[in-house]
């Protein structure tokens, strides 16, 4: 099974935990300020293209378009193997409930309220999440985690 796959499905690690090759940092960090860079271009491009094409109609188009792009991208860097027994179904549900559900409650969020304020809301999550899991009882009540949600 490709790594990817098996990281995504199974919950494991692409590779075996190995210490990981030194690089630079200014890489790793011109890398990280890019994908920030993007995520939070995104907000507002996207509800600039608002004043031209549909709000979903827009997410369909950008589907469609990462899907040309990301299909061959990951073939070419995981390889085509066969999925073990299961695996599609589990992968389907994830696309449908991490993807697609996502995104349009994001669309239709962000057609409702300013780029800003949606970045804000999103940006919250983690800390939101954190929270919740506490009162729930899902993780324990540890200074570490009342430390990050004050940070």
């Amino acid at each position: 099974m490709p790594p990817l796959c098996r990281r995504l499905v199974f919950g494991v690690p692409a590779t075996p935990a190995t210490a990981p090759p030194l690089r630079s940092a200014t890489a790793a960090d011109l890398g990280m300020f890019l994908v920030a860079l993007i995520w939070g271009v995104n907000f507002s491009v996207t509800k600039g293209a608002f004043d031209t094409i549909p709000p979903f109609a827009f997410t369909a188009v950008r589907f469609a378009l990462a899907s040309l792009f990301l299909v061959p991208l990951v073939r070419r860097l995981e390889g085509v193997e066969p999925l073990p027994r299961g695996a599609l179904v589990r992968l389907i549900v994830l696309g449908v409930v991490g993807n697609t559900l996502y995104q349009l409650a994001w669309i239709s969020g962000l057609e409702r309220t300013t780029a800003s304020n949606s970045a804000l809301i999103l940006a919250s999550m983690p800390t939101i999440v954190a929270v919740m899991a506490v009162v729930l009882g899902l993780e324990p009540f540890r200074p570490k985690v009342i430390g990050g949600v004050l940070v």
